[in-house]
């Protein structure tokens, strides 16, 4: 019998029981529920949205805050999963669902308090292996769906959705890298993929997807603006003569505003046919904008500034703050109050009158 020192015995046994740990320990994100923690409102938040008069916000961990008394005070709700969340719908006010890490997609029918996982990433390869192919789709649109198929297959539960948006209980669209589109016609119980259907042929990725007016946008990569055409069934091309990327959109049945890096953004009156340049006098990234109950816009940007726009996104003035917490995403508050999220948590801000803004450095 070979002779083994106790020292090497000990090294051995120990290396095993640290594999054992390794291999019996680990849970994967998709498989593991969210832990509850004191710091949640704290820590990295992604998306906030409205649920009627309830606001929920998602981000790290599989996080959810609600809140139902205009931000003052939070609860964290009940989450099968503990993948990072990006972005967060609402249907009705209690109908919602979040996006986020591994191809996630999570809903809740009571506004926002407990959570199902209806998908993540590990069926994408599934889903597009039984989508049965249209007739008379081209051979690029036959290829780009085969070529999809191929790479969620190989790459498994590793691409992630980046934003979210259901028109009512039943219908809606969930979007991500790589020009993921997946619709839904039943509330999420069953997928089928869209990506033939987007005038996107570099696959640029999707950030953020919304209802301005009666028409759905989406913005992404390289000045990316998309709408949906109702009577073609197809994501359409309007993008920007830009390529920097786009971050977010905002806007109502007058106007449509889209905006990304070191504060650039754009404004149509027509739907995306043309646009016009808004300077913003910010440099850096704008990430969310909202719209006040009184036709306000208000644009945050990554470094915390706030902005508002009281002539439908003509000119903007900067809003003076307490406190600058960096932004992510943003949600009207009341008649004059905006919720702000990002990587410190969440912060109510109260918005002051025009008269008192400007333009000025603090």
């Amino acid at each position: 019998m070979q002779n083994y020192s106790r020292v090497t015995v000990i090294v051995v046994l120990l290396l095993a029981a640290v594999g054992s740990r390794v291999s019996w320990g680990f849970t994967d994100p998709l498989d593991s529920a969210s832990a509850f923690s004191p710091l949640a409102a704290k820590s990295l938040l992604n998306g906030v949205a409205s649920a009627g008069d309830r606001i929920v916000a998602v981000g790290q961990r599989g996080h959810v805050l609600y809140s139902d008394d205009d931000g003052e005070s939070w609860q964290q709700a009940q989450v099968p999963v503990s993948t990072d969340l990006t972005d967060v719908h609402f249907s009705t006010p209690t109908h919602g669902w979040a996006v986020g890490h591994d191809g996630v997609v999570i809903k809740t029918v009571d506004g926002g308090e407990s959570w199902i996982k209806q998908l993540d990433g590990r069926s994408f390869g599934q889903i597009f292996e039984d989508y049965t192919v249209p007739q008379g789709l081209d051979e690029f649109e036959s290829e780009a769906l085969q070529m999809a198929a191929d790479r969620f297959q190989a790459q498994g539960p590793e691409n992630p959705l980046l934003t979210v948006w259901f028109e009512d209980e039943n219908n809606g669209f969930v979007f991500g890298v790589f020009n993921l589109i997946l619709r839904t016609s039943d509330g999420g119980k069953s997928w089928i993929p869209w990506i033939a259907k987007t005038d996107n042929p570099e696959e640029l990725h999707f950030y953020s997807a919304k209802r301005i007016g009666n028409e759905l946008y989406l913005v992404g990569e390289r000045g990316l603006v998309l709408r949906l055409d109702r009577e073609k069934n197809r994501f359409v091309d309007v993008s920007v003569d830009y390529r920097g990327t786009l971050f977010g959109l905002a806007g109502d049945s007058d106007v449509l505003l889209v905006f990304g890096l070191r504060g650039n953004l754009f404004r149509s009156d027509d739907d995306g046919v043309s646009w016009s340049s808004v300077e913003t006098g910010m440099r850096s990234s704008i990430t969310s904008g909202t719209v006040m109950p009184d036709g306000t816009i208000v644009i945050a940007n990554q470094n915390g500034e706030l902005l508002r726009s009281e002539d439908s996104g003509g000119d903007f003035k900067k809003i003076r703050t307490g406190t600058k917490l960096p932004v992510t995403d943003i949600v009207a508050v009341g008649r004059d109050k905006v919720l702000v999220v990002g990587v410190r948590g969440l912060a109510v801000q109260p918005l002051e009158r025009s008269s008192q803004t400007d333009n000025s450095e603090e």
